[in-house]
């Protein structure tokens, strides 16, 4: 049966005249109404359990149930979050199609989808059931009628199908709840109960928190909302107070026409680091294309907006945005002690001089409060006197403080206020009312302890939403089964859609290889194209196989069908000798590396081995979907959160030594002399002979003129065996040893000789060679706690090896832009705006360093300045000068090459490289694996399903997200580690350590300590008592003087000392200790001695001996790296 609703609506259009305009019409919506509809419920009779007896039946038995309980539209907001944390607490519940509706119609369309995602679960612990109550025929509550408000209705629906599933419990001891807070609602099932003579016994009405406090006590905290007369079942909501403290915000037809109008601009609030008072908007107006930015400085002119919101913004005079700033209160930007910044991104902008234009948010357009909640503890300060220890069951008010700084400070209530002032919490924002000065929120869950290295990193991966779940079975059923080994008859052959030996070990390989087309562009199966298979046999030398090149050359458009894709044999390059070169400990290689030479001396041979990942993960798979969820392998000190499951990153994809392999190979074969008279660049006649004439010395032995040939790169699906995996010390060693004459040991001098010349070139090209501050911990193998930290120590290995990924990597990238020129998975580095070098300009006029205001037209300029940029007597100035101008740079990211289609746009400003993309790691990358897939296509053929995702974009946005996020998550842990490591070691004794000023501000000092990577602004010891200068506030000057042009001042606490941006400071490092277990790194610049002139303390014994010559020496070891 239907239900049919007529009514009549006016066309748009009005009197223009156009066609249809203004006309009233008809409009007829029919209902579709079934009875076969199943309440969910086993002891229903079978009338109300769709008529079938196999219908199956998600609700508990009177013997398992004593309630079920309905979820009004309040009710569901408040207990999702305990339904996902607590299984077995909120069992059997009820979630009705009307009231999921209203969950997508207001706004929270998310929670909807959880709620669904709960009860497709189908977890017996949890019982979680979705009710079609609008379109069963007995429980449909008809359209709205005339003058009937919305939540009227809604009210109206809830109570109609309470009362039909109390008709179906009726006798069998199971009562009917319906949870809510609203008046409307009871009142609705209230007079549903009347009207169906159900007892009040068996149609029951309750509180969310009533609820809780029943079948979940412990996870009460979750449901208790502003208010404690909400807790106690209260109705109405606290009034907002007569002029508030904030501004009231304007509607949504104000905000329309002050954008159309140009007064407003609208756009994405970012906050500061340090602070949820200050940050800027990325604005766009009506008629502005490029956008600029909008500093807003002040609570009152934030507004209630959070980081992330989208909110509207009205320009006012820099004096209104001072005067709002001036007037905040405890939330100072006073920053915490960390690791270094690596991009703008981390740095974060100045908010005081980051643009001249100064606004205040006016509308907030759409939050970005995170539904997983914040981390972060409870606000000591801020408890009521002896809530901290009362026992008392009753609810206390109390302040969170998310670890997120640009958040501001959360109201919410417990009743546990005691038992959590030493845990690390997860909360949950609901609503900031006008009238408070601080968001409202409820708890979601207990991390655990304050301090405790499990709770600190679960508060990592939450912050950084990294999924550290297991992987699931499904996922797991992907995998070829265990123990894998290559198969000479099913594993050599790819493509064709084959799916053959997959079930006994072997795993298809979606990214079939086609033949090749000639290179006048006509198809491939003409007269003329040699097939990948045919070319090359395993003969004993590679580069026989190889004298007549591959040609590669194939058409931009993709195969207009799946009927010809056929299946393609491997090349088969187990005669190779290939290894690997990897960090320590390494178990998912995804990378290895060959150089071989002809028997002449004249030619080269070098291959990019990388692990065919995409043979095993096959799209349209659970193991897919996961992987693509992750985005990418996550690295903390203490362990590796995989993209995809161990057994493929560890066992059949890692190109282990010793072991048959699937690889996807990026091949280059040249005459080294060509690449020299390609540069019109000529080596001496001796040297060109001597090279080809010696084995060992067939690769160029000067840097100057030469070219390798990196888009002159065949690509093609192999089988290989390394020979060896080695460390990039094991292999440095054997580069090293003269007496080594291994081929291992040859071939990796030829790849080193091979890497100084592309890493030259591509200085010269004008690509940055930039700094971090890496660290490295050594841990105890049984706790994994950290005993030792130490500067990441490179060798000429590592540049070696990350050459030869780059070039492989713009290799891949310009193929996919010739064969996809609308659609390629690329990856750019966008120039750094003019207002983000800034910073380093004013850094050069202030030191007299050449640093020019053009840096920000090419990285060439910049690179020059940067190569220029050195003190004799002061070996690690220039590193930490690169460190300073890598925090310049915007962050690199993923895009489809149709998104941006300016060709300027997709360069790589770090590399300086046109054309880039994410190629050698697939085992840890997701973009890599999209990568392969593309490539795999472009050069062969697919099944119609496998080719290009359409939602590429999607994935792309999500891509970039995680990888971000997994760069901070594992920034957040060495600083968790270093913490952890100073407490261990040297408890509450300070350390001395050198350090570099880094930013020197009319209010701060902040000192980058390089043996840590650690960041932060600094106290001066003596402060104010030692005769600082008060400011007309009262507050203590930092300075006697200070000369912002040079970056530099007198210190009011250390008369006569004079410090200056970039200067060599020692420091002291402390551990500061708060209550509950809370402590912080603390940074202090101690008081010279009188008989040194750098800062080392007057009073050394405390502390750790070494002296600054010999820890700075130890920091000289660091090599510069590139940023890709």
């Amino acid at each position: 049966m239907f239900s049919r609703t007529s009514f009549h609506k006016k066309n748009r259009g009005g009197g223009g005249g156009g066609r249809g305009g203004g006309l009233v019409k008809k409009h007829t919506v029919e209902h579709y109404l079934r009875d076969d509809i199943s309440c969910g419920a086993p002891d229903a009779p079978l009338a109300y359990r769709g008529g079938e007896e196999s219908t199956p039946c998600v609700l508990g038995t009177a013997s398992q149930a004593q309630r079920y309980a309905i979820l009004a539209p309040d009710a569901a907001r408040a207990l999702l979050d305990v339904a996902e944390q607590a299984a077995g607490a909120l069992e059997d519940v009820i979630l009705l199609a009307s009231v999921l509706d209203h969950l997508k119609t207001h706004g929270a369309s998310r929670m909807a989808d959880r709620w669904r995602a709960l009860a497709s679960q189908q977890n017996p612990k949890r019982r979680v059931f979705v009710f079609s109550n609008e379109h069963h025929k007995d429980t449909y509550a008809g359209p709205q009628a005339k003058g009937e408000s919305p939540e009227a209705r809604d009210a109206r629906a809830v109570a109609k199908a309470a009362a039909w599933y109390a008709n179906a419990m009726a006798g069998t001891g199971i009562a009917i709840h319906v949870v809510t807070d609203e008046a409307t609602i009871r009142d609705a099932v209230q007079a549903a109960t009347a009207d169906s003579g159900q007892s009040t016994d068996t149609l029951i009405c309750e509180t969310p928190v009533q609820l809780v406090e029943r079948d979940a006590p412990t996870h009460v905290d979750s449901v208790l909302r502003s208010t404690p007369a909400a807790g106690a079942g209260g109705e109405q909501k606290a009034k907002q107070a007569a002029g508030g403290l904030f501004a009231e915000h304007l509607n949504a037809a104000q905000v329309r026409a002050g954008l159309q109008s140009g007064a407003l601009y609208q756009g994405t609030l970012r906050c500061s680091r340090f602070s949820s008072n200050s940050g800027y908007v990325g604005a766009r107006g009506a008629s502005d294309t490029d956008g600029f930015d909008i500093a807003i400085k002040g609570r009152a002119n934030i507004s209630r907006a959070t980081d992330g919101d989208l909110v509207a913004v009205q320009i006012i005079t820099a004096a209104e945005a001072e005067a709002a700033a001036n007037n905040d209160g405890d939330d100072g930007d006073d920053g915490d002690v960390g690791l270094a910044p690596d991009v703008a991104a981390d740095a974060g902008k100045d908010s005081s001089t980051s643009t001249k234009r100064q606004g205040r948010v006016v509308a907030i357009l759409r939050r970005a409060w995170r539904e997983r909640g914040y981390a972060g503890c409870l606000d000591t300060d801020s408890m009521a006197k002896g809530a901290a220890t009362s026992t008392s069951s009753f609810e206390t008010r109390v302040l969170f403080v998310p670890h997120d700084r640009r958040m501001p400070k959360v109201r919410l209530w417990t009743r546990q206020a005691a038992n959590l002032m030493d845990q690390r919490l997860v909360v949950a924002l609901d609503e900031w009312p006008a009238d408070s000065p601080h968001p409202q929120g409820h708890l979601v869950k207990v991390l655990g302890k304050i301090g405790d290295k499990v709770s600190e990193t679960a508060v990592v991966l939450l912050e950084h939403d990294v999924n550290s779940l297991p992987f699931t079975e499904s996922v797991h059923a992907c995998l070829p089964p265990l123990p894998w080994k290559f198969h000479e008859e099913r594993d050599m052959w790819v493509g064709g859609g084959l799916r053959a030996g997959f079930e006994d070990g072997g795993g298809d390989d979606e990214d079939a290889l086609m033949l090749p087309a000639s290179k006048d562009g006509n198809d491939a199966n003409a007269a003329g194209a040699t097939p990948i298979s045919d070319v090359a046999t395993a003969t004993d030398n590679f580069l026989d196989s190889m004298t007549t090149p591959m040609d590669t050359t194939t058409t931009s458009a993709m195969p207009s069908s799946a009927s010809a894709a056929r299946p393609t044999q491997r090349l088969d390059l187990r005669h190779v000798h290939i290894c690997s070169v990897d960090p320590p400990g390494c178990r998912d290689i995804d990378d290895a590396l060959h150089c071989s030479i002809s028997a002449d001396g004249r030619k080269v041979s070098v291959g990019v081995h990388i692990a065919d990942v995409g043979h095993f993960v096959q799209a349209n798979t659970a193991l897919d979907a996961e992987a693509s969820r992750r985005g990418t392998t996550v690295y903390l000190v203490d362990r590796r959160l995989d993209m995809l499951p161990k057994p493929l990153t560890e066992d059949i994809c890692s190109l282990n030594g010793g072991v048959e392999r699937l690889a996807f190979s990026v091949l280059w074969e040249f005459d080294v002399d060509e690449c020299f008279e390609s540069q019109g660049s000529s080596e001496s006649s001796a040297s060109a002979k001597r090279r080809r004439t010696t084995g060992e010395n067939a690769v160029p032995t000067t840097k100057t003129g030469f070219r390798f040939p990196t888009c002159e790169a065949t690509f093609v699906k192999t089988v290989i065996r390394s020979r060896r995996a080695m460390t990039y010390a094991e292999a440095q060693a054997s580069i090293d040893d003269a007496n080594d004459a291994s081929e291992t040991a040859l071939g990796l001098r030829r790849l080193l000789a091979l890497a100084r010349c592309m890493r030259q070139s591509r200085f010269d090209a004008g690509a940055l060679s930039l700094a971090s501050s890496e660290v490295k911990f050594s841990l105890d193998a049984e706790t994994h706690d950290p005993t030792d930290v130490g500067v990441y120590q490179l060798r000429e290995t590592n540049a070696m090896v990350e050459e030869f990924m780059l070039a492989a990597n713009v290799a891949v990238a310009t193929k996919l832009s010739e064969l996809f020129p609308e659609a390629a998975i690329l990856r750019r580095h966008p120039n750094p705006t003019a207002e983000m070098l800034r910073p380093m300009v004013q850094l050069g006029k202030a030191l007299g360093l050449p640093l020019s205001d053009d840096v920000s037209t090419s990285s060439k300029a910049l690179a020059k300045g940067l190569d220029s940029a050195t003190r004799d007597d002061d070996p690690t100035f220039n590193k930490v000068v690169r460190m300073l101008a890598t925090r310049c740079m915007q962050q690199a990211v993923y895009f489809t090459s149709g998104d941006v289609p300016v060709e300027m746009a997709r360069r790589h400003y770090g590399l300086a490289m046109a054309c880039y993309t994410h190629f050698t790691s697939p085992i840890r990358r997701y973009a890599d694996l999209m990568v392969h897939r593309m490539l795999a296509y472009g050069l062969g053929y697919y099944d119609a399903e496998l080719g290009v995702s359409s939602e590429a974009q999607a994935v792309v946005k999500n891509l970039n997200y995680r990888h971000r996020n997994a760069q901070l998550a594992g920034r957040s842990s060495v600083e968790l580690h270093t913490l952890l490591y100073f407490a261990s070691k040297f408890g509450d004794v300070p350390q001395l350590e050198p350090g570099r000023i880094t930013k020197v501000s009319e209010r701060s000092i902040n000192v980058l300590v390089p043996m840590y990577g650690l960041e932060g602004p600094v106290n001066v010891e003596g402060g104010a008592s030692a005769g600082g200068v008060r400011e007309d506030d009262g507050s203590a000057s930092l300075w006697s003087s200070f000369d912002g042009n040079v970056m530099a001042g007198v210190l009011a606490s250390q008369p006569g000392r004079r410090v200056q941006v970039l200067d060599q400071v020692m420091i002291r490092i402390s551990i500061e200790h708060g209550g509950f277990g809370r402590r912080r790194l603390v940074l202090e610049l101690p008081k010279l001695s009188s008989s040194s002139s750098i800062g080392v303390a007057s009073s050394p014994a405390p502390y750790a001996e070494g002296t600054f010559a010999d820890k700075l020496a130890a920091l000289n070891d660091d090599e510069d790296g590139a940023v890709a």
